[in-house]
């Protein structure tokens, strides 16, 4: 396959790239390893940081030679779940898949690769659907990292990672959280992506729906059936990760990636759907589209067996905090209560009680690694809406897809959280923005707060007109929830440190043409010595 060229850089994302030190100022924007600038820098900039120190030892650099062939790198490059002194790189090549292929990745202090300080061959393997990951050791703790993948002299534009700070350190400056969700292709333009690359965050997280395997939106459809085997998914990987907004928004932040239903199918759970079969066929359709999910994401977990593949797992940020993501969708009990089989929306039943949304086994991990850690701050990255959204009043009409349908399980996920270091916990699936304290009981409203839900707007997915029409009736019978909006999609840029939570939320005034105007719309603060908002 020839995937479309990485180059492809739009006057938005180019301007924007270019820029990003000029808008970091103004937002307070992170510095470290002798930037002169308080903005972190794209990877299209042409500034490169400051020199290296001294004694950093470094490699020499060596002639990759002229390009030879087509140019291999049609899905841009990669990084993800970064430690203290290691990260992940990914790439793709374009090359036969009859044989692997050999390739080098460097890495170094500075875009100019006058400091490299890592050089390592890796793989393109057939049987990872020509893609090729290494995780690099032996880095700086808490530092910008700038890597290039090289293959028959192609040698891909210089792109940003960085490592998180020693175990128990905190960082000098503000940690840039990028918090993403539901980027349905065919259903609006990713403006919000392009705003991602020249805000240039520190670390990107991402909620899940990061492809759909339905692509029939209103905006820009496609006239493809939905994929149901390995080919399918990982050609549904490759048509997504071939575009540049995509690619420029991977290019200045290491990503921590976890999934929602619509990497398999819509609203499934467990080995059950409410939107097709389920049974052998689901699991079957599981199999593969978890597969191409580890195949096309810059993880360090090992490759799935058959079906299975548990991603939740924590990445810490020293002392500032534990980041827990979490699996809402592979462990969880079939939905409850018949009379809304279909429709996610009816009467709670005694099952909403009994159902599990994690499982036990992940319910007893969370348990423990969210109170078992010394960091200032809890964030938890998952799925769907944990706090309660009451449609009318009584028992009469509940989202039950959303953690209402499973309120057993969210009261001990509550209870957890209620031990917990200043939990914060980061949701996405509904295509709209909320803010809402969390508290351990939804049905008294004098029940304690215990942390604050933060949850995304679709980077570019629809936005149900059901959902518009009963926001503010939501709202108003909802104390807890503290500003909600269900017109434009976008995405939340967080700055924390560890006196404080600043969420701001950059909203795009229309999704549906490809020149959008985004606009930070309203900012939220959280205090880490009190539960709830600020």
């Amino acid at each position: 396959m020839t995937a479309s060229s990485p180059s492809r850089w739009s006057r938005r994302r180019f301007l924007g790239a270019t820029g990003a030190g000029v808008v970091a100022v103004a937002l307070g924007g992170c510095q470290d390893d002798g930037n002169a600038g308080r903005g972190p820098v794209g990877p299209s900039a042409t500034t490169s940081s400051a020199p290296p120190e001294p004694e950093l030892e470094t490699l020499e650099a060596i002639d990759h030679g002229a390009p030879q062939g087509p140019a291999p790198f049609g899905l841009g490059v990669a990084s993800g779940d970064p430690d203290h002194e290691s990260v992940v790189l990914w790439t793709w090549v374009d090359r036969d898949p009859s044989a692997p292929v050999p390739l080098l990745v460097e890495v170094a202090r500075d875009d100019a690769f006058e400091a490299i300080v890592a050089r390592e061959e890796l793989r393109a393997d057939p049987a990872e659907a020509m893609t090729a990951r290494i995780v690099v050791r032996g880095l700086a703790p808490d530092t910008r990292h700038w890597f290039r993948f090289v293959l028959d002299g192609h040698v891909t534009p210089a792109a940003r990672t960085r490592t998180a700070p020693a175990p128990g350190a905190l960082p000098d400056q503000p940690l840039r959280v990028g918090h993403l969700s539901c980027q349905r292709w065919s259903s609006g333009y990713w403006t919000a992506l392009d705003d991602v690359a020249a805000q240039a965050p520190d670390v990107v997280v991402h909620c899940g729906d990061y492809v759909y395997e339905s692509d029939s939106g209103s905006v820009r459809p496609v006239d493809e059936a939905p994929p149901t085997d390995l080919d399918g998914y990982r050609a549904l990987w490759r048509r997504y990760k071939a575009e540049p907004e995509l690619q420029a928004a991977h290019a200045v932040a290491p990503w921590l990636i976890t999934w929602d239903d619509h990497e398999v199918v819509n609203n499934y759970q467990g080995a059950a759907t409410t939107a097709g079969p389920g049974g052998e066929q689901l699991l079957e359709r599981r199999a593969a589209a978890y597969r191409a999910w580890w195949e096309f994401t810059p993880t360090r977990l090992e490759p799935p067996e058959g079906p299975d593949l548990a991603i939740h797992r924590v990445v810490d940020w020293g002392g500032l905090t534990r980041f827990v993501l979490l699996d809402t969708r592979q462990f969880r009990e079939e939905q409850p209560c018949d009379d809304a089989v279909g429709t996610d929306l009816g009467p709670r039943c005694d099952q909403t009680a009994t159902t599990t949304m994690l499982g036990d086994a992940q319910e007893a991990w969370f348990d423990e690694v969210a109170t078992g850690h010394d960091a200032v701050w809890t964030t938890v990255v998952q799925q769907v809406v944990v706090h309660q959204w009451r449609i009318v009043p009584g028992n009469v009409l509940w989202n039950l897809d959303q953690w209402d349908g499973y309120t057993g399980a969210r009261r001990r996920f509550l209870e957890t959280l209620s031990r917990s270091a200043a939990p914060v916990v980061l949701s996405g699936d509904v295509h709209s923005s909320w803010v809402a304290d969390l508290r351990v009981d939804f049905d008294d409203d004098e029940s304690p707060v215990v942390g604050t839900e933060l949850v995304a707007p679709g980077v570019s997915s629809d936005i149900p007109d059901r959902l518009r029409q009963a926001s503010a009736l939501v709202e108003a019978l909802s104390p807890h929830i503290a500003w909600s909006e269900t017109t434009k999609r976008g995405w939340v840029l967080h700055e924390v440190d560890a006196d404080g939570w600043r969420a701001a939320y950059r909203l795009v005034d229309d999704a549906t043409v490809p020149d959008g105007t985004v606009t930070e719309a309203t900012t939220w603060a959280i205090r880490p010595d009190a539960p709830g908002l600020a």
